[in-house]
């Protein structure tokens, strides 16, 4: 089984105007491995600027086949962001629809800048859960940045 770490964004309509002017954001999105457009208005404004076919893509949804995925696959997913009662909520969603699904991460971190040692913490729990697909809800940018510095670091 090839482990190597991908990364995806979906780019809502706030994602992409803020990239317009926000070089650090840009950035963080061009270090993905894949930005699909994420809701209705992207969706059309692509077609308008002739890629006739692309469909609307969202993240939830999409988080939803991941996950229906997975749990056919045996695949472990983490869950990291939000607060602890919207973790709490969507964990127990996700075992309601997903029974079989092992929900092997889960981590609502402060709602504050991560020091050095706890950013390093969590990546190494986030290791030794060894799951396959983490799911990252930190809110734009602040999801994408974090993202991006991940990248970075197992790039080096």
């Amino acid at each position: 089984q090839n482990r190597d770490s991908r990364t995806v964004c979906f780019a809502n309509v706030h994602s992409v105007a803020l990239a317009a002017y926000d070089e650090r954001h840009r950035l963080a999105l061009l270090s993905a491995d894949m930005v699909t457009p994420d809701g209705t208005p992207i969706s059309w404004t692509l077609k308008r600027k002739g890629h006739r076919t692309q469909k609307r893509v969202d993240g939830p949804n999409m988080m939803w086949s991941l996950c229906a995925n997975a749990e056919a696959q045996n695949v472990k997913i983490g869950l990291y962001g939000a607060s602890p009662q919207t973790l709490k909520a969507l964990s127990e969603r996700l075992r309601q629809s997903f029974p079989e699904l092992d929900i092997a991460y889960i981590c609502s971190p402060p709602f504050r800048e991560l020091t050095e040692a706890e950013d390093q913490q969590i990546c190494a729990d986030i290791a030794r859960a060894d799951i396959g697909i983490l799911f990252v809800g930190l809110g734009c940018p602040k999801q994408e940045f974090w993202i991006a510095s991940i990248v970075v670091a197992y790039r080096r």
